[in-house]
């Protein structure tokens, strides 16, 4: 599938984005992304990014008893919350109560494993996504490195054009 052009962005790295995939972690983050844009936030915190992948994978989780894999957590994460008592989720809690409900849970219970399992996202999905616009730095680099140097690369200071930037979370 050929996306169209597009002037401020490179859509032959976009579209690389999603050559390599074994997990859904990069479409749904992508999603989250797009979710995020929608409502005209210019700085989106990643807790936020990875609630948004476990209310966008609810529906197709729970309805439809989707199989994600087995390297493929974003379903097990589902199930998990939905098992939490304290959170008080149903299989049809609305998206906007089932996010306040994840977000309030996470800042509470930091040290729960449902807050680590989520907060693991953090390891690669972000960096891994970004991966085309910074091919030729990285290139060599050893897999346990990638994380820091995209994360170093993709700063507001270099003069690279990523599709987003870190600063801090």
């Amino acid at each position: 599938m050929q996306l169209p052009n597009h002037q401020k962005l490179d859509i032959q790295k976009l579209s690389t984005v999603f050559n390599n995939t074994s997990t859904s972690y990069k479409f749904y983050w992508f999603y989250s992304l797009l979710k995020a844009i929608e409502q005209n936030k210019s700085t989106i915190e990643m807790k936020d990014l990875f609630i948004q992948m476990v209310v966008n994978v609810w529906y197709p989780n729970h309805y439809f008893k989707i199989n994600f894999g087995v390297q493929d957590k974003l379903g097990k994460l589902a199930n998990e919350a939905l098992n939490i008592k304290e959170l008080d989720l149903q299989i049809d809690t609305k998206t906007n109560i089932l996010s306040q409900k994840l977000s309030k849970f996470i800042d509470k219970n930091p040290k729960h494993s449902f807050t680590k399992n989520l907060l693991k996202i953090n390891d690669y999905v972000p960096f891994r996504f970004i991966r085309p616009w910074f091919e030729t730095e990285v290139k060599g680099i050893k897999d346990w490195q990638l994380h820091q140097t995209i994360k170093a690369l993709a700063t507001l200071q270099t003069s690279h054009e990523s599709l987003y930037y870190f600063d801090n979370d």
